[in-house]
């Protein structure tokens, strides 16, 4: 039992997963970099905020030569009825604002049947009732954005008590804060 709870700890060990810190590893063989990935999502928290939820997912790549490149890939679904997203985005570190760049911005309308679990009652036919569940359709907007990051960001998040993701809605915000766990995380995939 001992051997294969050893086997296990060792397989997740080795396999670049770091279960505690969220960071993924990956020795990208056909681009010749190691790849490093930390993933993390949020929804709106604040009252009067856009109606949101986004995931984000930054990548460290590093090549042979030890230079870094910061990617951030970044999906955020609102309500279809909602203003569009401006193309201007911000990262704000510890008070300090800089402008996040987009090098790729698309939006898609998407539709998802969520299955509600309220029965209603149809009649099959006059002798019989039978129950079914009904179904609701959502439709929203996906929008799509790849960052590149730059050094002096870097350099700042590494040092920053507080980083926040700000974009605009028409006359709402979505304010998305990388705090405790999620900015650890980011900062100890950087100094890797």
């Amino acid at each position: 039992m001992k051997k294969n709870l050893m086997f296990v700890f060792l397989s997740i060990l080795l396999s670049g997963c770091n279960l505690f810190s969220g960071i993924s590893y990956e020795n990208d063989r056909v681009m010749k970099t190691k790849r490093y990935r930390f993933e993390t999502n949020f929804k709106t928290d604040q009252r009067l905020e856009q109606s949101y939820s986004q995931n984000i997912i930054i990548i460290k790549e590093k090549d042979k030569n030890g230079i870094e490149l910061y990617t951030m890939f970044d999906e955020i679904k609102m309500p279809i009825e909602s203003y569009d997203l401006s193309d201007k985005m911000y990262i704000i570190i510890d008070k300090e604002t800089f402008i996040l760049t987009n090098s790729q911005k698309e939006t898609i309308i998407k539709r998802d049947i969520k299955e509600n679990n309220t029965p209603r009652k149809t009649k099959a036919d006059v002798s019989k009732t039978m129950v079914k569940p009904e179904n609701d359709l959502e439709i929203y907007q996906s929008i799509r954005m790849t960052h590149p990051i730059n050094e002096e960001i870097i350099k700042n998040i590494l040092k920053g008590r507080e980083v926040n993701l700000r974009y605009y809605a028409g006359p709402k915000t979505i304010t998305s804060e990388i705090k405790s766990h999620n900015l650890r995380s980011i900062k100890k995939m950087i100094k890797k």
